[in-house]
């Protein structure tokens, strides 16, 4: 099997900057959270777990790269797994992004909610249905 060409558009400071935003993102927001429930300690090791799993699978994708001459993530599947990889590749992307989104519509929804009631002057009972929770 042949590898498709790729003909790349963007820099690899700008692959950067969208990788760790997209990490980063869920991980800021989920951070306190667990913390919270592993206490200081168990969390700290935990975080440094994951940042040594994520160093090396960082680690073996780089390495993966330069030994097939794949630079994208679909291209690497493709040469490994063939469209079964291909199709993974898009499934994970979906359900990364779909859950990037429920987690800033949340996050909107919680900001918005408590301020909608401080701009309408409302609290409780008295606010109008399109300013509830369930409803934002």
């Amino acid at each position: 099997m042949s590898a498709i060409p790729y003909v790349g558009k963007g820099t690899i400071w700008g692959s950067v900057a969208n990788l760790a935003a997209t990490a980063m993102g869920a991980g800021i927001l989920s951070l306190p959270i667990s913390f919270y429930y592993c206490g200081w300690l168990l969390g700290t090791f935990m975080l440094l777990i994951f940042a040594i799993c994520s160093d090396i699978s960082l680690v073996l994708l780089v390495r993966a790269a330069k030994m097939s001459n794949c630079w994208g993530f679909e291209q690497l599947a493709i040469r490994f797994y063939g469209n079964v990889g291909r199709t993974g590749v898009a499934v994970t992307l979906v359900l990364l992004l779909f859950g990037a989104a429920v987690i800033i519509l949340i996050v909107i929804g919680d900001l918005i909610s408590h301020h909608a009631h401080e701009w309408a002057n409302c609290a409780g009972a008295s606010c109008p249905w399109y300013l509830d929770y369930n409803f934002l």
